[in-house]
């Protein structure tokens, strides 16, 4: 079983992610991505960031999914819910599986 996940991207991040086929973190970024459940959503939180070309899908296995931190971000916005994999536990080893 999967699920999708949305992700507002940069242009910067966007060519890393067409470069290497894996998500990471680069500089001038957090330590972490940020997902959201809902493609609408996330289009609209593109909105508040000028810096946005374009939006990631991915598909998640939910076993990794149960893996990944559910708090909550941006809840007046990314009301279906949010998914944020940090660097080192979460982030790196997992993406690869996630191209």
């Amino acid at each position: 079983m999967t699920t999708d996940l949305f992700r507002a991207v940069s242009q910067k991040e966007l060519n890393d992610i067409m470069e290497t086929g894996i998500f990471r973190t680069i500089p001038e970024s957090l330590v972490a991505k940020q997902f959201g459940h809902n493609l609408d959503e996330v289009i609209r939180l593109a909105h508040f960031f000028s810096g946005t070309v374009a939006i990631v899908r991915i598909r998640v296995p939910q076993s990794i999914l149960n893996d990944l931190d559910l708090t909550p971000v941006d809840q007046p916005i990314l009301k279906s819910g949010t998914v944020t994999a940090y660097e080192g536990g979460q982030l790196i080893e997992k993406w690869r599986i996630l191209k």
